[in-house]
């Protein structure tokens, strides 16, 4: 009599092929997470340091400085134990020598081996308000703090990346489990169905219910403790192959085998024993298969309430982070598990008519590999949910990698706006430099800020009209048609053209002074006369300027002092002259309009001033109107622009800013500047998915010099650029050497973070590919020895073992085909459906346009066609011996 134990290891030696299967299905679960997990933390790491070491030498270090009290030490340990504590092993530490004036400092850079990657967002929020920090605490700061250096905005960009990873690893992570959970249930009920004659036999014998129910749960307990085991170090050991402590990364992923092993270990114990007492597909009836078919139903209602949810993220709707979070992790991994359990349950009933259909043949095959199948459902469904699993995922795998590098390069490429750009700063852009650049390169300055069109916060761009078909660079994406832009933007001219070799503004006035009355108090204390005088102004209280663009369209601000020159004749008059040599830059010059004016309030004082002459030092220019001009205090400056100023300014809207206004054609509205009084009107002439050059989805084209010119007209001054595009083979060297390396953007994609994605899903593709391996050498066993009893039938019938070697290969890969083909058509739905969303979380700051791209990549499936096509190689081999061994058994009950 066999004790328990014994019973339990002779059962476990008769089906250590299915045993090994469900190890192996736990440890490659274990070692996909695991793996992702330790190895994500370190990619995350070198992407952060690397984006910190890509900026200029000033953005990479924060320099906290204190003035010294009467207890500098005190400080010196308040201020080390403040770091500490903000920032822990992420930042290096140095003391910096004293200031002339005490001040202690301190600079904070990135330890590259100590970032905690994940704690980024904090550490760059931290870092911005390290002064008010400072300044809390009692004794450190008592007169203050400051902090210079870019490192808090560097790391604050570096932040939107590690918030994209923390958002999109968990859908691959998903995938994983997803799809080792279903593997190891359906490698389960499969052991259970090979012991439905062992359980019929123990039953009769006496043994209890829950006797064989503990059984079988001790077996997969041990069975998932082994292959958790196994999978955990193996995890660690590829882990520390990347560059990670091996006792680091199982500290990191001890919870994983844990999970595994809690979870999957009494489930599938359950499982088994329940399709060992007779409880399977094939033997449940129709109720079986309703309870498939509701299952069935209720996870597809679940995946498409949440895949409903991930589309609001993706048009923009309100939801809170949490509810994001939960959203973004689980709709594709839940849509793919439904569409999995969806060929499942229709795989029975398709098989039933196939093999009907066939049937009607008079050949043996079809027909008998067709009629196989369907009287083995249940086994073959082990194969079928799995392959359509894998096969959706490396679909939706392949599409990821591909969408998000396309998108990552598209959105450079549209924040760029050119194929090179130079980010020179506010007002630094000069005539001369951008004329430095023309000459190798098409270039144009370039004016962004930050804007308002109602309550709404816009990006505005202004680029010269003329130089925009030749400079921005042409994206089919974002509907960025260059010549049609420069089409949408033309306007009339902004002022009046100078001579090619004027050198200079020359504006002559004649000057009217102030009635200026000077009282008399006689000493005998009559009356008071008075006097009544015309006074000419004070030159140093006059101010003059002009505004122009040269032939490339770049802004610029030309100063004109001022010189009054009285009338000997008459007393109260004279000329008043402003003048100031042009700057360097591309002829012909445009002049848009003179200023001259008080730059303060002018009190009691009332001049006016007759436009005379204006000279460029290459011939007359004639003004606009020679008609006096009054200055008083409501009336301060003469602003005379040399162009008619027209009602609005061309304006191409984004479609988002179109669509929340319900903008068309022709209308006009308001466009506020940010932290300014300034206001333009702008008229829609056109509209694109996407500006290029914008910050923000709402975002607005402009012409720079329609803009300058409304600026002039409405406040007498307007704003120079602040980026210079070029376009060409030789723009980023153009650029680079005017402005330097550190300040051009040459529209290259930083992918450091986005090649940590996609190597997740290179991993989800493998780890789900290998179990669907695993599941069709298994299942393919299994059958082989169950069906030990056709093999005698059919070799009676005249079938070789070669031709039955045959069939069952040929069911074996048909089956996969068809869940593969239905696999992967399912996964292009859910990639069509969860991708946009997926994107806007997996590459920070790209346009919602952009998101919308799905491109299909060809890698991932590739591969899993190469792991199951290897596997039914193998099972092949694996059915030929055992076809061969029992073809040449004695007895039935020998060949099985």
């Amino acid at each position: 009599m066999l004790t328990t134990w014994a019973l339990m290891l002779a059962r476990a030696r008769a089906r250590m092929g299915t045993l090994l299967a469900v190890m192996a299905t736990i440890a490659v679960l274990v070692l996909g997470v695991s793996a992702v997990i330790g190895a994500i933390g370190s990619a995350v790491r070198a992407a952060v340091v690397a984006a910190v070491d890509a900026v200029p030498e000033a953005e990479r270090a924060a320099i906290l400085t204190i003035p010294a009290s009467t207890d500098p030490a005190a400080q010196r340990d308040a201020a080390t134990a403040l770091i500490s504590r903000l920032f822990g092993d992420s930042l290096a530490v140095e003391e910096l020598p004293t200031t002339g004036g005490g001040a202690l400092r301190w600079q904070l850079t990135v330890d590259p081996d100590g970032l905690d990657p994940w704690g980024v967002p904090v550490i760059a929020a931290d870092l911005a308000r390290l002064d008010l920090e400072a300044r809390a605490i009692d004794g450190l700061a008592p007169q203050g703090a400051s902090v210079d250096g870019g490192l808090a905005a560097t790391l604050t960009t570096a932040a939107e990346g590690v918030r994209a990873v923390q958002a999109v690893i968990p859908v691959p992570l998903a995938l994983i489990a997803i799809g080792g959970v279903i593997a190891t249930l359906q490698l389960a009920r499969l052991l259970g169905d090979s012991r439905i004659g062992e359980s019929s036999l123990l039953r009769a014998r006496g043994r209890a219910p829950s006797a064989a129910r503990r059984a079988a749960v001790i077996e997969l307990v041990v069975v998932a403790i082994v292959g958790g085991v196994i999978g955990w170090l193996a995890s660690a050991g590829l882990v520390t192959l990347l560059g990670s402590g091996f006792v680091a990364a199982l500290r990191a992923t001890w919870i994983v085998p844990v999970v595994a092993v809690l979870a999957l270990g009494p489930i599938a114990g359950i499982a088994a024993h329940r399709a060992a007492e007779g409880e399977t597909i094939e033997r449940g009836g129709r109720a079986r298969t309703a309870v498939t078919g509701l299952s069935a139903g209720l996870l597809t209602l679940a995946a498409g309430f949440f895949v409903w949810q991930l589309r609001g993220l993706a048009t923009g709707g309100a939801s809170s982070d949490v509810w994001a979070f939960v959203v973004t992790a689980v709709a594709p991994a839940l849509a793919l598990a439904a569409a999995s359990i969806v060929v499942l349950t229709f795989f029975a009933p398709v098989a039933h008519v196939t093999a009907r259909i066939a049937a009607t043949r008079a050949a043996l095959s079809p027909a008998l590999p067709a009629r196989m199948v369907s009287r083995h459902v249940g086994a073959f469904g082990v194969v079928v949910a799995l392959i359509a699993l894998a096969a959706g995922g490396s679909v939706l795998a392949g599409a990821s990698i591909s969408t998000w590098s396309l998108v990552s390069e598209q959105s450079a490429a549209l924040r760029a706006g050119a194929d090179a750009r130079a980010v020179v700063g506010v007002e630094q852009v000069s005539a001369a430099d951008v004329a430095t650049v023309a000459d190798d390169t098409a270039a144009a300055a370039v004016l962004t800020h930050a804007g308002s069109v109602s309550d709404i916060d816009v990006s505005m761009v202004s680029i010269p009209d003329a130089a925009a078909e030749s400079v921005i660079a042409p994206l089919s994406a974002a509907g960025i048609d260059p010549a049609a832009l420069a089409d949408e933007l033309a306007h009339d001219p902004v002022g009046a053209t100078l001579p090619d070799d004027a050198d200079r503004i020359s504006a002559v006035f004649g000057v009217r002074g102030s009635i200026v009355r000077t009282f008399t108090f006689p000493e005998d204390g009559s009356e008071p006369t008075y006097q009544d005088r015309i006074e000419l102004p004070d030159a140093g209280l006059l101010e003059g300027e002009a505004w122009l663009v040269d032939a490339l369209g770049t802004p610029a601000k030309v100063a004109l002092p001022i010189a009054i020159t009285p009338d000997p004749v008459d007393a109260g008059s004279g000329t008043l002259t402003a003048e100031g040599a042009l700057p360097p830059g591309r002829a012909p010059w445009t002049l848009i309009g003179v200023r001259v004016g008080f730059p303060n309030s002018p009190g009691s004082l009332t001049p006016s001033l007759t436009p005379q002459s204006l000279s460029t030092g290459a011939g007359d220019i004639d003004w606009p109107s020679t008609a006096p001009i009054p200055l008083s205090r409501e009336s301060d400056t003469a602003v005379i622009p040399f162009a008619p100023v027209p009602d609005g300014v061309p304006a191409v809207v984004s479609s988002s800013l179109a669509e929340t206004f319900g903008l068309a054609l022709g209308d006009s509205y308001d466009l506020g500047f940010d932290r300014s009084s300034r206001v333009i009107r702008m008229q829609i002439s056109g509209f694109v998915d996407a500006v290029p050059g914008a910050t923000r989805d709402a975002a607005v084209l402009l012409p720079l010099g329609a803009v300058t010119q409304s600026l002039f007209a409405s406040g007498g001054s307007a704003l120079r650029a602040d980026q210079v595009w070029a376009s060409g083979a030789d723009a980023a060297s153009a650029l680079s050497s005017v402005f330097g390396a550190d300040a051009v953007d040459s529209g290259a994609a930083n992918t450091e973070l986005t090649d940590s994605l996609a190597a997740t899903w290179w991993v989800a593709t493998s780890i789900g590919g290998v179990l669907a391996a695993v599941a069709i050498v298994a299942a393919a066993a299994a059958l082989a020895r169950r069906r030990s009893g056709d093999v005698f039938v059919l070799r009676a019938l005249g079938v070789t073992p070669e031709a039955q070697r045959r069939s069952r290969v040929g069911e074996l890969g048909w089956v996969v085909l068809a869940a593969a083909v239905a696999g992967a058509i399912l996964g292009g739905v859910v990639a069509v459906l969860a991708l946009p969303a997926l994107t806007l979380a997996a590459v920070p700051g790209v346009p919602a346009v952009l998101a919308e791209t799905v491109a299909w990549g060809w890698m991932p499936p590739a591969v899993l066609v190469a792991l199951v096509a290897a596997a039914v190689v193998i099972a092949g081999v694996i059915v030929a011996r055992l076809v061969a061994t029992q073809s040449r058994a004695g007895r039935v009950r020998e060949a099985s």
